[in-house]
């Protein structure tokens, strides 16, 4: 091909057939093998190529030109043309070591993913069929497959023994849990607190598993007082600094309905001064929000007309100053629209396919008698001030 250097072509060339396809050949090889243990002869093989890498290396580095060639160096020395293959400004770019290289890497490759694959009886196997049959056939996959069945039998040996006899019973609370086939987890111990299972949350605050916000607030809504108490027992367990977290997850609904050891439990973690201070900041701050919630009700609620005061209002200037508004008003700009928005909303898309005056006039006059008697959309329940207030009054 014009322009291709024949250097990088027999560089390439050489790499591939002197390196790559022999590490691959011996790849296949040992994966066939592997219910034998022939990942373990290609990734030995694997490693002596990069021992030997290092070796032609270290031979190559610093070496004068007048001193005598390696006994490795003049097996190419017989030929001309191969006297590239150890030629470079250093011996890391020597080809002779990369073709090494190469092989190692190839045979380490092949021998790490047939490992992966050795339950299977290696890739080939596990993703052609007819090589799992070959092998089969062959028996060389004879071995493993008697091995999986000692193990099945000693494993059903194992079961029924366990079946008949009573679990271990221990001191160590950790060593309890693992006779009682719960994993010494943090997610199994959140499961056991929402389950209500005093025994299994007891043995892991005996075992010091650490409380978390999300702990303690699903202790709070699902757990029963034995939980409770041994969450109270075990504080030192908690940061206090996650307070407001846990009060913060614990639903509105099962604070203002708390049972008196919930109560207990919360007032013993957190009725600590830092605590109480960020539970008065969230009793002001929902204090207020709630004073602006119903101020703006009740200003709308005073702003309502009758309807004929309504349409008289709206309709000025022949309704051009509220087709415009309408016309500009974008519907995303709310969640929820108040009384006046959906009617603003509705003059627009009629806008969209022509807007003529009767139909805007009837627009303005299903708002105006809606508006008369219909209650501001803005909610003004106090149910957040309820519960933190609540919650303050607790860790008082």
């Amino acid at each position: 091909m014009a322009g291709e250097d024949p250097k990088i072509v027999k560089r390439m060339t050489g790499l591939v057939a002197t390196g790559a396809l022999p590490g691959a050949a011996v790849g296949f090889l040992g994966d066939l093998l592997t219910p034998r243990g022939g990942w373990i002869a290609v990734g030995l093989l694997g490693i002596v190529a990069v021992a030997v890498a290092i070796y032609l290396i270290a031979s190559l580095w610093g070496r004068e030109e007048s001193a005598p060639a390696p006994w490795w160096h003049r097996l190419s020395n017989k030929d001309s043309e191969l006297n590239w293959i150890w030629a470079g400004p250093n011996p890391f770019l020597a080809h002779g070591v990369h073709v090494v290289m190469l092989f190692a890497l190839s045979c380490l490759f092949f021998s790490a993913k047939s490992f992966a694959s050795a339950d299977e009886g290696g890739i080939l196997a596990k993703n052609v069929t007819a090589i799992a049959v070959a092998q089969k056939q062959l028996g060389i996959s004879q071995s493993m497959l008697d091995e999986q069945k000692k193990t099945t039998t000693i494993l059903s040996s194992i079961n029924e023994k366990t079946a008949t006899l009573k679990r271990e019973t221990s001191d160590d609370p950790r060593k309890e849990l693992s006779n009682s086939g719960v994993q010494w987890d943090h997610g199994r111990l959140y499961q056991s607190l929402r389950e209500g299972d005093a025994r299994v949350v007891s043995l892991f605050l005996q075992g010091g598993m650490r409380l978390t916000s999300s702990d303690v607030a699903m202790a709070f809504e699902r757990s029963p007082p034995e939980v409770h108490s041994a969450i109270a027992e075990y504080r030192q367990l908690f940061n206090t600094a996650d307070c407001k977290s846990a009060f913060a997850a614990i639903g509105a609904n099962a604070t203002l309905s708390a049972t008196p050891s919930a109560i207990k439990m919360v007032r013993t973690l957190c009725g600590n001064p830092d605590a109480k201070a960020q539970v008065q900041v969230e009793v002001e701050r929902w204090q207020a929000s709630h004073a602006r919630q119903v101020a703006a009700y009740r200003k709308e609620e005073a702003a309502r007309q009758s309807p004929a005061d309504c349409v008289k209002h709206e309709m000025r200037n022949g309704g051009r100053t509220l087709a415009d508004e309408g016309a500009g008003f974008n519907p995303l700009s709310a969640t929820t629209y108040t009384t006046r928005q959906e009617m603003l909303a509705n003059i627009n898309a009629a806008a969209i396919v022509g807007l003529t005056s009767d139909k805007l006039e009837a627009i303005v006059r299903a708002y105006c008698d809606k508006q008369a008697t219909a209650k501001p959309n803005i909610d003004i329940d106090d149910q957040q001030v309820r519960r933190w207030k609540a919650v303050a009054d607790w860790i008082s």
